[in-house]
């Protein structure tokens, strides 16, 4: 008696909707994402060669060309100090994006440390971290770091700390909660099982595991973070004059909004075009990394 022999499933004999498409193939179907990448790739590109792009000091002022239009001098025009907006507009966006980054770096590093550590031992660590993060998380974000600002004062060292402390309780939350459904898995029993070290178990086992939600929500953040940080500025409380920042040009230009528009466009269509760009970047990656998502 023979036997019966059955094919080996494979990608061509799965039907289509049996599985999920590989993530770089998810990326390269989704023209949002792919819009979302090439601009924020061309925005990267244009302000790592500001002094290629223009020739214009972005802290020289000429009182005889304020408030020019956009021409061939100029391309993107003149502030009310007759300084050129698009040298201020990309070395600010060094500055805003700098600023940015740095938070989300600064918060996602105590937010996860936090939430691995309330999630993994529970009990009376998780009741106190979950407490205090259920008191940050009382206030709005843009409201705790105005009110740390103001006690430590204004500068771009201490805009970086208050955006990056009010965003530290989103992490633990997140991770808080992904930790808790992890170490109920079995890889985690059998780590326990043959002896290992809990920080060892939190490292090498669970933290990989849960990499990819804290790494879309960083995404996700970087756009709250360049708000934020704009939003300080715009206020008087982030980066100070003459120093080019796209919040601050903001509030240089809200006063000439009729007479000369072209001062706060500028920044006002860099933090909205970056900021789309950033949240349909980071929701893209979602999809990308949901291993339940199907076509």
């Amino acid at each position: 008696m023979t036997k019966r022999r059955y094919p080996i499933p494979t990608r061509k004999t799965v039907p289509r909707h049996e599985y999920a498409p590989a993530p770089r193939r998810r990326v390269r179907t989704n023209p949002v994402a792919i819009g979302a990448i090439t601009f924020l790739a061309l925005l990267a590109v244009g302000l790592a060669a500001a002094p290629l792009l223009t020739y214009h000091d972005p802290l020289a002022m000429a009182p005889d060309a304020r408030l020019l239009p956009p021409g061939p001098q100029h391309l993107a025009g003149t502030d009310l100090f007759g300084r050129d907006v698009l040298s201020r507009l990309l070395y600010g966006g060094r500055r805003t994006l700098g600023i940015a980054v740095l938070a989300v770096l600064i918060a996602g590093v105590p937010g996860t440390a936090l939430g691995l550590i309330a999630g993994y031992y529970g009990r009376w660590v998780d009741r106190l971290i979950s407490w205090l993060v259920d008191v940050m998380l009382s206030f709005p974000s843009i409201l705790l770091a105005l009110t740390l600002v103001a006690a430590l004062g204004p500068g771009t060292a201490n805009v970086v700390l208050a955006v990056s402390v009010a965003t530290i309780p989103n992490y633990t939350r997140l991770v808080r909660g992904q930790v808790l459904s992890a170490r109920r898995q079995p890889y985690v029993r059998a780590a326990v099982t043959v002896g290992a070290t809990n920080t060892r178990i939190l490292l090498r086992h669970i933290l990989p595991n849960v990499f990819s939600p804290i790494l879309v929500l960083a995404t996700l953040d970087l756009g709250w973070a360049i708000l934020n940080a704009s939003a300080l500025s715009f206020l008087g409380l982030g980066v100070q004059p003459p120093a080019p920042e796209w919040g601050l040009m903001l509030n240089e230009g809200r006063a000439y909004l009729r007479t000369a528009p072209w001062v706060i466009t500028a920044p006002g269509l860099a933090i909205a075009a970056t900021v789309l760009a950033v949240n349909l970047l980071g929701d893209a990656w979602r999809d990308v990394t949901d291993p339940l998502r199907k076509r």
